[in-house]
């Protein structure tokens, strides 16, 4: 989500992050699998839907 201003409109990112928090996980892969992201993936992932949550309400993205 926060290589590029995503197209993806507020609400349904903050539904992404709900669904995806009901899970405990510590690895994740990333666009490619040399950047796994190894260990606090979940802290990362909610760093990332509030990356892109400020930047939309910040003008890049899609318009709230």
């Amino acid at each position: 989500m926060n290589a590029f201003c995503n197209p993806m409109k507020p609400a349904d990112v903050m539904a992404m992050h709900a669904r995806l928090a009901a899970y405990d996980y510590e690895d994740i892969v990333g666009v490619t699998w040399k950047r796994p992201i190894v260990c606090q993936a979940g802290a990362a992932t909610d760093a990332s839907f509030t990356w892109y949550l400020q930047a939309v309400a910040a003008g890049c993205g899609h318009p709230l």
